[in-house]
């Protein structure tokens, strides 16, 4: 809940940015989202490590971040090309509706089901 309450939260900053019209909420909106950062990357891989099978976590962050990397790559393009056809506020309208539905589909998930640790 709490990574799905920060995409949602980044949601909002991306909407603020897309209308933003001067300096000072543009730098209280990157001051938010450094805060979003900070409040959520743990839980971002608290949610991994939850997800990996005990005998592979480290190849699971290891896809992590290689798909969090690659995936950015495409989000910066895809924001550029909107920002270039159409401007600031409908590129930063899509990472904001992105961000809202990768919260809802996050909501959606459980976790796997894990056997009780036997002690032993």
């Amino acid at each position: 809940r709490t990574v799905a309450a920060g995409w949602f939260l980044q949601a909002c900053i991306y909407a603020g940015l897309g209308a933003a019209t001067g300096l000072s909420p543009v730098l209280a909106l990157i001051g938010a989202h450094g805060v979003r950062c900070a409040l959520t990357e743990g839980a971002e891989s608290a949610l991994v490590a939850e997800f990996a099978p005990k005998r592979g976590r480290g190849r699971a962050f290891g896809t992590y971040h290689l798909m969090q990397g690659l995936l950015t790559l495409c989000a910066a393009e895809l924001f550029g090309r909107i920002w270039e056809l159409h401007g600031a506020a409908p590129a930063f309208g899509a990472g904001a509706a992105i961000s809202v539905l990768a919260a809802l589909a996050l909501l959606m998930l459980r976790a796997p089901a894990r056997a009780p640790h036997t002690a032993g």
